[in-house]
């Protein structure tokens, strides 16, 4: 999905995404989706 190639612009280490329907479809995927990232200030908007 071309538009996830955004995330290759962040100032980061690693960085995935990913697009997914609310029926659990994935549409697209970028970079290591894999990987574990650790969950901290991000919690919140993941909550909300």
């Amino acid at each position: 999905m071309e538009s996830l190639r955004i995330i290759d612009t962040w100032p980061v280490p690693t960085a995935a995404a990913a697009v997914v329907r609310a029926d659990g479809t994935v549409l697209g995927t970028h970079g290591p989706t894999a990987h574990r990232f650790p969950l901290a200030s991000v919690t919140k908007p993941l909550a909300a």
